[in-house]
This record gives structure tokens, C-alpha cells and sequence, in this order.
């Protein structure tokens, strides 16, 4: 449903001809409760900031061709010379915030929707405009609101290093791996499933993805093909010290978020749900909360309840009550469900060499950057300084070896005497140096 308040009007007075409209969104999070939402304003609607709009006057018979403005911060935008008929406030699949651009298509066209049918106040008076992202046909929504917020809390770590201009693009299909979405570094393209619930309409899938594609352009050169290696299980030697039945092997799908993997691969999906956590979480606090979603968890009491995670390292305070670890059963003490652990890898995976969890690596970036105090945009300069681009990304490394990832990753942490510390700190105690 997309709905239209009008704040004030008069009986039979002469229209104005500049109409202001506040613009927002009505999105399907599904996930309240976790991390915080940022989204929301104090009067429970979703704003659509840095977005762009449209009128169209009835019968509006082609919605792309009019001209266009952009929502400010507060979700406003001001329309000059309209006369008194009838007309649609258009909203576009486009977001441009601080030199970043953020587009979303569907069939191969910018996406669009427009409001129910409008008439210009007679005082002036703002109208308010919702969109509602669970209308069918209307789930890019949900996709534009989410993203182009992540891009305006970390504007700097989004902009493209050594590139004429920012932009991410993403367009409503169905992914070729059948899941929630994707990035396709063939096509430069962030892939929602409008489909399925846990793609469009969970705002941790949707920057998850995100940061794929931020790490993608954020190697110079930009837009190189990185060096990371996605065979996980197949070549994985456990050496017999995990069973396959834990969530360390998972012979059912390409990779989770607690299976053994590559270093490469495992850095590069460990930095992207810190994307996402750093995005809708505080981090300025030690309770943050990732929900994940498409996995089944063998193992709920290590990590927390079965579709939310702590992106804490070490123990520490949650949320101001005592932190709580395992028992000698392996089972979480708090009566909530949640649990951290330092080396998740290492304490229910093994210690084989060139391996990690995409969990491990997630809490190491957080850490680094809500202990160690470095940026999101300060971590993907890192990134790139470690040239992903050329890792050796295969089963045949050691620590030796001058192509090695983390060994790549390390180089770069410790070339700066601001931020050896993170590394030093945080990298062995969440049991990322393997």
C-alpha cells in the first residue's frame, strides 16, 4: 500500500504552486531486535533520504520522463510551479549521497513507484508520502532504503579508491546460486532474490552483499579480479579433528558462516558481514548483534540463538550483564542464548594451516575497529594495501609463502605504526593467523 497524508488544507482555496512532500518508507526489516535501526525516525516511519523523485500529472501515463529532484536529510524535496490538478509523487530505485550512487533495476530498468493520486495543499502545508516496500512488485524498496543508509553512515569507506566515480548497482532477480543474493563480479551487479524474505527483505543480506562488491573496487587496481579461493569443503583436509556432523564442515552448501574455509575466501566473507554489522550496530558498545540468514547451526549454544550472532571477540560485558562462555558440556551459561568465543576455529574446527572462520574474521574487523580504533574506511585501505588481487588463494600455502593472505593482510596492519596494534591485539586471540 502506498499511502499519502495531507497535513492541512482549506476548502476551496487557490492551490500553491510550490508543494513540499515528505518522503518515506515502510520497509519489512524482519529483523527487529537485532543490531540497532538506524532507520527508523521518532515518529516510527523509515525517510527516504538522498533519494530520487518525480511528479507526474494525471493521467501520468509515463512516470520516467519527468523531471527529477533529491530528498534531502530529512526526506524532503520541494516542487515549484504546480498548478492545481491532480498528480503522483514518483520514487526512483536511486540514491546519491556525497558523491555515491546507489541504483536499483528491475527487468533491466531503473525501478520505480508512485504514490496514490495527490493534489497540492491550498496553505502550503507539507504532504507526507509512504512507500510501502511488502506491496508486491515493491520489495527494491526495502533494497534502496537499506543500502543507501549503509552508504550515508560510512560515505567514505564507499567511495571507489583511484576511480572516476561511485556506484553500486543493484537489480531484483534471482540469483544464479538460488540463494537470498549476490555479487557478480562478471557483471558488477549486487543480486536480490525479490522472492525470497531473506534476501530483500533483511537489511544484514542486503549490505553483507554490499561489501562484496566495496571490496571489489576498493583493490587498486579497482575493479581487478580478487585472489580468493571458494572450494572449501572438497579440498579440505580435518585431519580427522572435526566431525563432520559439526557446523565446521557444511557438505550441503558452498560455505556458512561457521565452516572451515580458505584463508582467502574466509577474510573476504569475514569482512563483509562486518560491513553489516558495522552498519546497524553502535561502535561505541560491546553488544552487537549480526543476524545471518540462510544457515542452519549445528551448534546454537557456542555462538548464540540459531539466526543471531555476537560480533564480539573475546568475552567481555553484554549489554551491561554478566558475560557468560560455556560449561564443561559445551553449553552456553546465558540464559539468553548468547555466547562469545575468542578462537571458534580453533576450539570446535581444528588448527589446519591456510583455514578460518568467516566468524573469526568478522569479530578480528569488528575488534579492529570498535577496540583498535580503526574505520571502515581506514580497514578497506588495509584491504587494499594487501593487494587481494594477486593472492595465492589455493590449498598449497604455508605462512612462508610471500602470496599467502593473511600473511598479506598482516604486512599491511603492521606497515603502520597506527595500526599494528589492531593486529597485534585482535588477530591471534579471535584465531585468525593459521
Amino acid at each position: 500500500m502506498i499511502t499519502a497524508l495531507l497535513l492541512a488544507s482549506a476548502a476551496h482555496a487557490t492551490p500553491t504552486t510550490s508543494q513540499t512532500f515528505r518522503v518515506g518508507h515502510k520497509l519489512d526489516l524482519e529483523v527487529a531486535g537485532y543490531g540497532e535501526d538506524y532507520l527508523t525516525d521518532p515518529h516510527g516511519r523509515h525517510l527516504a533520504r538522498d533519494a530520487l523523485v518525480a511528479i507526474c500529472s494525471m493521467p501520468c501515463p509515463d512516470p520516467t520522463t519527468q523531471s527529477t529532484l533529491v530528498t534531502d536529510e530529512d526526506g524532503l524535496v520541494t516542487f515549484d510551479g504546480l498548478g492545481g490538478g491532480l498528480f503522483k509523487l514518483v520514487i526512483f530505485g536511486k540514491h546519491i549521497h556525497d558523491g555515491v550512487h546507489l541504483t536499483v533495476s528491475e527487468s533491466d530498468e531503473l525501478a520505480w513507484a508512485t504514490s496514490e493520486t495527490l493534489q497540492p495543499t491550498t496553505d502550503g502545508s507539507t504532504i507526507d508520502v509512504t512507500f510501502d516496500a511488502i506491496d508486491p512488485g515493491n520489495e527494491w524498496v526495502n533494497v534502496a532504503a537499506v543500502a543507501s543508509f549503509a552508504i550515508r553512515r560510512h560515505p567514505g569507506a564507499f567511495r571507489r579508491h583511484s576511480y572516476n566515480g561511485a556506484s553500486y548497482d543493484f537489480v531484483m532477480e534471482t540469483p544464479n546460486v538460488g540463494k537470498g543474493g549476490e555479487w557478480q563480479p562478471q557483471t558488477d551487479l549486487i543480486v536480490i532474490n525479490p522472492a525470497t524474505r531473506g534476501g530483500y527483505a533483511d537489511k544484514f543480506v542486503v549490505v553483507h552483499e554490499l561489501g562484496h562488491a566495496m571490496q571489489f573496487w576498493a583493490n587498486v587496481p579497482p575493479g581487478t579480479p580478487l585472489g580468493l579461493e571458494y572450494a572449501y569443503h572438497a579440498d579440505i583436509d580435518y585431519n580427522g579433528s572435526a566431525p563432520v556432523d559439526t557446523p565446521c564442515f557444511e557438505p550441503d552448501a558452498p560455505h556458512n558462516f561457521l565452516s572451515m574455509e580458505f584463508q582467502s575466501a574466509a577474510i573476504s566473507e569475514g569482512l563483509a558481514n562486518y560491513v553489516a554489522a558495522a552498519t546497524f550496530n553502535r561502535l561505541d558498545e560491546a553488544d552487537c548483534r549480526l543476524k545471518r540468514v540462510g544457515m542452519s547451526l549445528a551448534y546454537n549454544a557456542e555462538i548464540g540463538s540459531p539466526d543471531a550472532f555476537s560480533c564480539e571477540g573475546h568475552d567481555r560485558d553484554l549489554g551491561g550483564v554478566e558475560s557468560y562462555s560455556l560449561d564443561s558440556n559445551g553449553v552456553c551459561t546465558d540464559p539468553h542464548g548468547y555466547c562469545v568465543d575468542d578462537d571458534f576455529m580453533g576450539d570446535y574446527c581444528g588448527t589446519t594451516p591456510n583455514r578460518a572462520t568467516e566468524f573469526d574474521w568478522m569479530k578480528f574487523f569488528w575488534d579492529a575497529d570498535t577496540d583498535g580504533g580503526l574505520t571502515m574506511a581506514k580497514l578497506f585501505t588495509l584491504w587494499d594495501e594487501a593487494d587481494p588481487h594477486d593472492w595465492e588463494a589455493g590449498p598449497n600455502l604455508n605462512l612462508s609463502d610471500d602470496d599467502y593472505p593473511m600473511k598479506r593482510l598482516e604486512a599491511a596492519f603492521q606497515a603502520h605504526a597506527a595500526t599494528a596494534p589492531a593486529w597485534d591485539d585482535h588477530a591471534e586471540r579471535n584465531g585468525v593467523t593459521r
